[in-house]
Protein backbone atom coordinates (compact mmCIF):
# COMPACT_ATOMS: atom_id res chain seq x y z
CA UNK A 1 0.00 0.00 0.00
CA UNK A 2 1.73 3.24 -1.01
CA UNK A 3 -0.91 6.01 -0.26
CA UNK A 4 -0.68 6.88 3.42
CA UNK A 5 -0.61 10.46 4.82
CA UNK A 6 2.97 11.94 5.21
CA UNK A 7 5.91 10.25 3.66
CA UNK A 8 5.99 13.17 1.46
CA UNK A 9 9.81 12.57 0.54
CA UNK A 10 9.89 12.61 -3.55
CA UNK A 11 11.77 9.41 -5.17
CA UNK A 12 15.31 10.18 -5.99
CA UNK A 13 14.20 9.52 -9.76
CA UNK A 14 10.87 12.07 -9.49
CA UNK A 15 13.80 14.36 -7.73
CA UNK A 16 15.59 14.12 -11.22
CA UNK A 17 13.08 15.45 -13.26
CA UNK A 18 12.27 18.03 -10.96
CA UNK A 19 15.84 19.06 -10.57
CA UNK A 20 16.10 18.86 -14.16
CA UNK A 21 13.42 21.17 -14.70
CA UNK A 22 14.67 23.48 -11.75
CA UNK A 23 11.64 22.67 -10.17
CA UNK A 24 12.27 21.54 -6.79
CA UNK A 25 13.07 24.69 -4.84
CA UNK A 26 10.08 26.02 -5.70
CA UNK A 27 7.62 23.65 -5.21
CA UNK A 28 6.75 21.52 -8.40
CA UNK A 29 5.15 18.40 -8.69
CA UNK A 30 2.33 16.74 -7.06
CA UNK A 31 3.99 14.51 -4.24
CA UNK A 32 2.01 16.16 -1.39
CA UNK A 33 0.75 14.97 2.07
CA UNK A 34 -1.48 11.85 0.96
CA UNK A 35 1.61 10.33 -1.14
CA UNK A 36 4.62 7.82 -0.35
CA UNK A 37 7.20 6.76 -2.53
CA UNK A 38 10.10 5.09 -1.56
CA UNK A 39 13.68 6.62 -2.64
CA UNK A 40 16.10 3.67 -1.99
CA UNK A 41 19.46 2.40 -3.50
CA UNK A 42 18.47 -1.02 -3.39
CA UNK A 43 15.46 -2.87 -3.50
CA UNK A 44 13.54 -1.32 -0.47
CA UNK A 45 11.23 -5.05 -0.77
CA UNK A 46 14.16 -7.54 -0.98
CA UNK A 47 12.77 -9.71 -3.79
CA UNK A 48 15.73 -12.11 -2.95
CA UNK A 49 15.25 -12.86 0.62
CA UNK A 50 11.48 -14.28 0.07
CA UNK A 51 12.26 -17.33 1.58
CA UNK A 52 15.06 -16.41 3.91
CA UNK A 53 16.81 -19.03 5.77
CA UNK A 54 18.43 -16.31 7.98
CA UNK A 55 21.71 -17.65 7.82
CA UNK A 56 23.75 -14.52 7.08
CA UNK A 57 26.16 -13.28 9.54
CA UNK A 58 25.40 -10.06 11.80
CA UNK A 59 27.70 -7.32 11.82
CA UNK A 60 28.03 -5.25 15.23
CA UNK A 61 27.43 -1.31 14.76
CA UNK A 62 29.90 1.02 16.80
CA UNK A 63 27.60 3.51 18.17
CA UNK A 64 26.01 6.57 15.92
CA UNK A 65 26.43 9.91 15.54
CA UNK A 66 23.37 11.13 17.22
CA UNK A 67 21.27 9.86 19.88
CA UNK A 68 21.40 7.09 22.72
CA UNK A 69 20.42 3.61 23.40
CA UNK A 70 17.10 2.54 23.09
CA UNK A 71 16.90 4.64 20.44
CA UNK A 72 16.51 7.99 22.61
CA UNK A 73 17.56 10.52 19.76
CA UNK A 74 16.75 13.73 18.72
CA UNK A 75 17.66 16.05 15.66
CA UNK A 76 20.19 18.75 16.75
CA UNK A 77 18.09 21.82 14.73
CA UNK A 78 19.69 24.38 13.72
CA UNK A 79 17.46 24.97 10.57
CA UNK A 80 14.34 25.15 12.42
CA UNK A 81 12.00 27.83 14.73
CA UNK A 82 11.09 23.96 16.64
CA UNK A 83 13.87 22.45 17.61
CA UNK A 84 12.61 20.77 20.75
CA UNK A 85 13.67 17.09 21.40
CA UNK A 86 11.72 14.44 20.23
CA UNK A 87 11.01 11.75 22.76
CA UNK A 88 11.13 7.78 21.85
CA UNK A 89 9.79 4.70 22.75
CA UNK A 90 10.60 1.88 21.00
CA UNK A 91 8.50 -1.27 21.24
CA UNK A 92 11.10 -4.01 20.48
CA UNK A 93 9.95 -7.24 20.16
CA UNK A 94 11.27 -8.51 16.50
CA UNK A 95 9.62 -8.83 13.38
CA UNK A 96 7.15 -11.91 14.21
CA UNK A 97 4.80 -9.09 15.37
CA UNK A 98 4.71 -7.52 11.62
CA UNK A 99 4.27 -11.20 9.77
CA UNK A 100 1.26 -10.94 7.10
CA UNK A 101 -0.55 -14.82 7.10
CA UNK A 102 -0.05 -15.72 3.23
CA UNK A 103 1.35 -11.87 2.91
CA UNK A 104 4.64 -11.07 1.33
CA UNK A 105 6.85 -11.18 4.34
CA UNK A 106 10.43 -11.05 2.57
CA UNK A 107 11.48 -8.24 4.40
CA UNK A 108 10.05 -9.62 7.97
CA UNK A 109 11.83 -12.51 7.16
CA UNK A 110 15.10 -11.29 5.60
CA UNK A 111 18.67 -12.03 6.99
CA UNK A 112 18.44 -12.55 11.11
CA UNK A 113 16.91 -10.90 14.11
CA UNK A 114 19.15 -8.33 15.32
CA UNK A 115 20.17 -8.43 18.79
CA UNK A 116 18.52 -5.49 21.15
CA UNK A 117 21.82 -3.54 21.34
CA UNK A 118 22.60 -3.66 17.66
CA UNK A 119 18.64 -2.77 16.70
CA UNK A 120 18.93 0.27 19.39
CA UNK A 121 21.93 1.00 16.94
CA UNK A 122 20.43 1.61 14.00
CA UNK A 123 17.42 2.89 15.38
CA UNK A 124 18.88 5.42 16.76
CA UNK A 125 19.73 6.80 12.94
CA UNK A 126 16.32 6.29 11.81
CA UNK A 127 15.14 8.72 14.75
CA UNK A 128 18.36 10.94 14.31
CA UNK A 129 17.08 11.78 10.16
CA UNK A 130 13.78 11.58 11.29
CA UNK A 131 14.28 14.03 14.06
CA UNK A 132 16.81 16.55 12.29
CA UNK A 133 14.25 16.55 9.23
CA UNK A 134 11.83 17.24 11.40
CA UNK A 135 13.71 19.77 12.41
CA UNK A 136 14.69 21.61 9.20
CA UNK A 137 18.23 20.42 9.98
CA UNK A 138 19.24 18.75 6.70
CA UNK A 139 22.75 18.47 6.79
CA UNK A 140 22.33 16.68 9.91
CA UNK A 141 19.52 14.26 8.08
CA UNK A 142 22.33 13.92 5.28
CA UNK A 143 24.63 12.81 7.78
CA UNK A 144 22.40 9.43 8.63
CA UNK A 145 22.20 8.54 5.12
CA UNK A 146 24.50 5.36 3.22
CA UNK A 147 27.12 7.03 0.59
CA UNK A 148 25.56 5.53 -1.99
CA UNK A 149 22.38 7.83 -1.19
CA UNK A 150 24.10 10.64 -0.89
CA UNK A 151 26.42 10.09 -4.07
CA UNK A 152 23.13 9.06 -5.49
CA UNK A 153 21.62 12.84 -5.00
CA UNK A 154 24.23 14.22 -5.53
CA UNK A 155 24.97 12.44 -9.11
CA UNK A 156 21.20 13.82 -9.57
CA UNK A 157 21.55 17.69 -7.89
CA UNK A 158 24.21 17.93 -10.97
CA UNK A 159 21.61 17.85 -13.42
CA UNK A 160 20.25 21.19 -12.11
CA UNK A 161 22.32 24.52 -12.54
CA UNK A 162 20.42 25.67 -9.20
CA UNK A 163 21.86 22.85 -7.04
CA UNK A 164 25.29 21.86 -8.70
CA UNK A 165 27.78 21.40 -6.30
CA UNK A 166 25.36 22.78 -3.20
CA UNK A 167 25.64 19.39 -1.54
CA UNK A 168 23.38 16.80 0.13
CA UNK A 169 21.43 19.00 2.25
CA UNK A 170 19.71 21.89 0.20
CA UNK A 171 18.80 18.82 -2.19
CA UNK A 172 17.00 17.03 0.33
CA UNK A 173 15.29 20.60 1.67
CA UNK A 174 14.13 21.25 -1.77
CA UNK A 175 12.80 17.73 -1.98
CA UNK A 176 11.33 18.19 1.56
CA UNK A 177 9.54 21.40 0.45
CA UNK A 178 5.95 19.77 -0.44
CA UNK A 179 5.85 18.62 2.67
CA UNK A 180 3.86 20.48 5.80
CA UNK A 181 7.12 20.36 8.17
CA UNK A 182 4.14 19.82 11.16
CA UNK A 183 3.58 16.44 9.61
CA UNK A 184 7.21 15.76 9.51
CA UNK A 185 7.12 16.15 12.98
CA UNK A 186 4.27 13.73 14.00
CA UNK A 187 6.00 11.05 12.33
CA UNK A 188 9.38 11.38 13.90
CA UNK A 189 7.58 11.44 17.31
CA UNK A 190 5.06 8.36 16.37
CA UNK A 191 8.12 6.54 14.86
CA UNK A 192 8.21 3.71 17.28
CA UNK A 193 11.42 0.57 15.82
CA UNK A 194 10.57 -3.20 15.85
CA UNK A 195 12.85 -5.03 14.62
CA UNK A 196 15.72 -5.27 12.99
CA UNK A 197 16.44 -7.83 10.23
CA UNK A 198 20.23 -8.25 9.06
CA UNK A 199 22.19 -9.90 6.31
CA UNK A 200 25.59 -9.38 6.15
CA UNK A 201 26.21 -5.28 5.38
CA UNK A 202 22.24 -4.84 3.99
CA UNK A 203 19.59 -4.68 6.76
CA UNK A 204 15.69 -3.60 7.34
CA UNK A 205 14.67 -1.62 9.94
CA UNK A 206 10.68 -2.35 10.99
CA UNK A 207 8.72 0.37 12.41
CA UNK A 208 5.33 2.04 13.38
CA UNK A 209 4.63 5.17 12.27
CA UNK A 210 1.28 7.60 11.68
CA UNK A 211 -2.08 5.87 11.77
CA UNK A 212 0.01 2.52 13.30
CA UNK A 213 1.06 1.73 9.43
CA UNK A 214 4.67 -0.54 9.72
CA UNK A 215 7.20 0.75 7.08
CA UNK A 216 10.33 -0.46 6.67
CA UNK A 217 13.69 1.32 5.85
CA UNK A 218 16.63 -0.08 4.04
CA UNK A 219 20.19 -0.38 6.03
CA UNK A 220 23.40 -0.04 5.15
CA UNK A 221 26.62 -0.94 7.00
CA UNK A 222 29.52 1.30 6.85
CA UNK A 223 32.94 0.85 8.58
CA UNK A 224 30.66 -0.61 11.85
CA UNK A 225 28.29 2.11 11.44
CA UNK A 226 24.35 1.19 10.83
CA UNK A 227 22.82 4.43 8.13
CA UNK A 228 19.98 5.07 6.16
CA UNK A 229 19.62 3.50 2.76
CA UNK A 230 17.03 5.33 1.29
CA UNK A 231 15.39 8.68 1.75
CA UNK A 232 12.10 7.48 2.77
CA UNK A 233 10.54 4.77 4.46
CA UNK A 234 8.06 2.11 2.37
CA UNK A 235 4.69 0.93 3.82
CA UNK A 236 4.48 -2.77 4.33
CA UNK A 237 0.65 -2.31 5.67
Amino acid sequence: MMGRAGLATLSIAAAAMLLALGLAACGGGDDGEGSSTAASTETTAPQSAQGSSGSGSKKKGKGKKQGGEGGQSSGSGGGSSSNASIPHNDSGGGSSQYRVKGGDNSVQNFGDEADESERDQASAAVHGFLDARANQDWNEACSYLATPVKEQLESVAEKSEQFKDKGCGPILEALASQADPKLYRKEAAQASVGSLRIEDERAFVIFRGLEKTVYTIPMVDEDGEWLLGSIAPTPLT
